[in-house]
C-alpha cells in the first residue's frame, strides 16, 4: 500500500493517459494506490468453472509506465491500461479493456494469459462488477 493520492495527483495523471477511468477505480485508487487486496480471487462459471487470480492493483501513477512496458517488453496487446499483476510474475495480467468502447467508454476487465497467445478472458463487463466478484482465496 501506498500512500493515497491527491485530487491534483489523480487529476494530473487521468489528463495524461488518454484514457476515461472507471469512477469506482479512481475512488479506489484515491484510498489506496494500489497495493495487495485481500479479496484476490474470481470465478468464472463458463462452460469448464475457471478461476482466476491477482496478486496487486498496480499503482494509478505508474499503470501507463507499466502498461507500456508490458506492451513493448513482452508483446502484450494494446488494449487499454494494465491494472493488476497477477500470481504468474508476469505472465498473466488483468487489463481495463476499451477496444469495443474507446478511450472515452466503459471498458470491460479482462484477464490476458501471454502462455496462451495472449488470450484475453472477459472477467467483468465493467470495474464495479469486477470488484464486487473479487473473494477470498482461502488456499
Amino acid at each position: 500500500m501506498d500512500k493515497p493520492l491527491t485530487d491534483e495527483e489523480i487529476q494530473n495523471t487521468v489528463n495524461n493517459l488518454g484514457y476515461t477511468l472507471p469512477i469506482l477505480y479512481i475512488q479506489l485508487m484515491k484510498i489506496q494506490n494500489g497495493g495487495y487486496p485481500q479479496n484476490t480471487l474470481i470465478q468464472l462459471n463458463e462452460e469448464k468453472p475457471s478461476n482466476y487470480s491477482i496478486s496487486e492493483f498496480i499503482r494509478l501513477d505508474s499503470i501507463a509506465a507499466e502498461s507500456e512496458y508490458m506492451r513493448n517488453e513482452w508483446g502484450y496487446p494494446d488494449i487499454g491500461l494494465y491494472i493488476c499483476n497477477c500470481p504468474s510474475a508476469g505472465h498473466h495480467l488483468v487489463a481495463l479493456d476499451y477496444t469495443e468502447c474507446g478511450p472515452t467508454g466503459e471498458p470491460t476487465v479482462v484477464h490476458v494469459d501471454q502462455e496462451n497467445d495472449f488470450k484475453k478472458t472477459i472477467l467483468a463487463t465493467n470495474f464495479e462488477l469486477f470488484i464486487s466478484k473479487l473473494q477470498y482465496d482461502e488456499d
